[in-house]
C-alpha cells in the first residue's frame, strides 16, 4: 500500500478530484485530524470520505469514511469505527418525505447510530452523491464488500482499475 500505517489517504465521495489525509489514530474521535492533500495525484486513496451535515432541525457535521487496508473493511462514523467484514453491522436508508432521508446503523442488532438528513438527488441515473446508500449496500451484500476491497486495494497500489483482469474478477462477483 502507498500510505503509511498511521495515515489514510481517502478520496472525497462528492468530488473525486479531492483527496484527504486522515490520521488513523484520530479517526475514531468525534473530530478526526483531516488535512486536504495539496497534490491529490501524489497519493493513492484507500477508500472514500464524506463530510456530512446531519439533522433536519438541529444540524451537526460529521465525517463518514469507508476504507480498506487490504485485510479489513472499516466504516468511521461520528467518532466510532465499525468492522464491516465481521457481519455484525447492518445499515439502512429510508426516505422520510421529499428531500429528507434517515440512516440507521445497527451493531449486533442494536442501534449504534441513527440520523435524519436533508438530501436532494440531482441525477436519477447516478443518485449516489450520498455515501449512506453505499454503506447500506456494503453491510448487506458480501459481493459489494469484495468488489469494494478489490477496487480500492488496486487503487491504493496504484494499479489501473479498468484493466481486463480486474474487470473479469468484478464480473465474477455479480
Amino acid at each position: 500500500m502507498s500510505a503509511s500505517p498511521s495515515v489514510l489517504c481517502l478520496e472525497d465521495y462528492a468530488d473525486a478530484t479531492k483527496r484527504w489525509l486522515v490520521e488513523l489514530d484520530s479517526i475514531a474521535l468525534p473530530k478526526p485530524e483531516v488535512t486536504p492533500l495539496s497534490v491529490p495525484a501524489s497519493r493513492n486513496p484507500q477508500g472514500f470520505l464524506s463530510f456530512r451535515t446531519l439533522g433536519l432541525v438541529k444540524r451537526f457535521g460529521t465525517l463518514v469514511a469507508v476504507f480498506t487496508d487490504g485485510k479489513t473493511l472499516k466504516l468511521a462514523l461520528a467518532g466510532n469505527v465499525f468492522d464491516l467484514l465481521d457481519g455484525s453491522a447492518r445499515a439502512y436508508t429510508k426516505t422520510l418525505f421529499p428531500f429528507a432521508k434517515s440512516f440507521t446503523l445497527e451493531q449486533n442488532g442494536k442501534v449504534a447510530f441513527r440520523c435524519s438528513y436533508w438530501f436532494a438527488e440531482r441525477d436519477d441515473l447516478w443518485p449516489e452523491n450520498d455515501i449512506f446508500p453505499l454503506v447500506a449496500r456494503l453491510t448487506a451484500e458480501e459481493k459489494a464488500k469484495s468488489r469494494f476491497m478489490l477496487v480500492w486495494n488496486d487503487r491504493a497500489a496504484g494499479q489501473d482499475v479498468t484493466r481486463p483482469e480486474l474487470l473479469n474478477k468484478l464480473d465474477l462477483l455479480q
